[in-house]
């Protein structure tokens, strides 16, 4: 296909990227959610599961914890927050979280505070003496870590850091919520062998914890909080159920049958994650002989490439939606931009079970470099049409005049 085609396309749709058909998408690295359910045939069960046997099939990951399950991660993360009954205005330490926990935390005014992390690159495991000398001056209520985010390339959280971190907040009358975003994908990127058991013996150090089940178990509906404390996930039912967003008794069975496969499936075959994590460093290596920088090490969902900050100001969200589309008119490519502690950053996002070969990595790589070298050029653009939906914001633009 060729760019002039490609710009045709973005007219057809109103030049809203978002909607254009996956078919007129060569490389679509937007997401690593499953749009549809993944899970081979074979291994579907009946139509219908109970809760029950939805944790059950969860139980490998989630242990002996108690379970909540939420049609969308952030319904999950919604819930949550307010089952914790915060004294507002709550103090919260983190090393990044994503936008939509954010704004679930917003909901009770919580006050969120950096903390530094143990080494430069490589992992998201936080400063043991930063943390122990903040809690130790009082006011903090929640310490809230994200396994495999965005905001730190995918990098991983290792067991230890998270024992000392959950030790640290037990001195300190604190509580440790992990959002499990990608749990898999973090012990693939700390090279673990038994993945499922190195994400379990993480979430058991939480005194609570999500799961935005879509990014690993090839299904794009399904979520999951968990704790050892049962009046906390009582209470977190009761927000699903009301809010509408609950996978109870009472609501349709097939998601839950879902949820179920496609955990039962994932978790006995977690050596799709490590895969995955094999095709990533690949097209890093692709994209670094064509002259494009990486960000390293690569460890997770997705491939990360710097954007200078002068080119994408905080909320210029016509800057973002230009630099997106000059990337699928010269690549083909359509993707995401990340916020990052680095500044912005393109992800090139892959779900479980992309494959790319040889020929396609050089296409992809290609493509990518062309973009970079052609960075300065002007991209027209005018409003799209229809609602806008990416992952930082949502809003209803009015159709484009003329």
């Amino acid at each position: 296909m060729s760019e002039s085609e490609r710009r045709a396309h973005l007219a057809e749709v109103g030049h809203n990227l978002f909607r254009l058909a996956r078919a007129r998408v060569r490389f679509d690295l937007f997401s690593d959610v499953a749009e549809r359910v993944l899970v081979p045939r074979s291994a579907q069960g009946s139509s219908e599961a109970s809760p029950d046997e939805v944790r059950e099939a969860l139980a490998p990951l989630t242990g002996d914890a108690r379970l909540a399950l939420a049609t969308k991660g952030r319904a999950a993360e919604i819930a949550l927050v307010d089952a914790l009954e915060l004294a507002g205005p709550p103090v919260v330490l983190t090393h990044g979280l994503f936008s939509t926990t954010q704004a679930a935390l917003a909901r009770c005014a919580a006050v969120l505070e950096d903390l530094r992390l143990a080494q430069p690159a490589g992992s998201a495991d936080i400063d043991l003496d930063h943390l122990e000398d903040r809690l130790a001056r009082g006011g903090v209520q929640l310490v809230y870590l994200e396994v495999a985010n965005n905001a730190l390339f995918g990098w991983p959280l290792g067991h230890a850091n998270v024992a000392a971190v959950r030790a640290s907040c037990d001195r300190h009358g604190a509580r440790l919520v992990i959002d499990a975003a990608r749990p898999l994908a973090n012990s693939a990127g700390l090279g673990h062998d038994d993945l499922v058991g190195s994400a379990r013996r993480i979430l058991s150090l939480a005194h609570a914890f999500t799961i935005s089940c879509a990014k690993e178990l090839l299904v794009p509906v399904g979520s999951v909080i968990g704790s050892p404390d049962a009046a906390l996930v009582a209470r977190a039912c009761q927000h699903l159920f009301k809010s509408g967003t609950s996978m109870s008794p009472i609501d349709p069975p097939q998601q839950r049958a879902d949820l179920r496969d496609g955990a039962r499936y994932v978790l006995d075959h977690p050596g799709l994650v490590r895969d995955r994590l094999t095709v990533a460093r690949r097209l890093a290596a692709a994209l670094a002989e064509h002259g494009v920088e990486v960000v390293q090490p690569v460890t997770a969902h997705a491939v990360y490439l710097g954007i200078d900050r002068a080119r994408l100001p905080p909320g210029d969200i016509a800057a973002m939606i230009a630099l997106l589309s000059h990337l699928y008119v010269v690549a083909g490519v359509r993707a995401q931009v990340a916020g990052t502690r680095r500044g912005p950053a393109l992800r090139l996002a892959l779900p479980l079970l992309t494959t790319l070969d040889d020929g396609s990595l050089r296409e992809l790589a290609g493509g990518v470099a062309a973009f970079f070298s052609r960075i300065d050029e002007p991209t027209a653009l005018r409003i799209p049409d229809g609602q806008l939906d990416v992952a930082y914001f949502r809003t209803l633009l009015p159709a484009a005049q003329g």
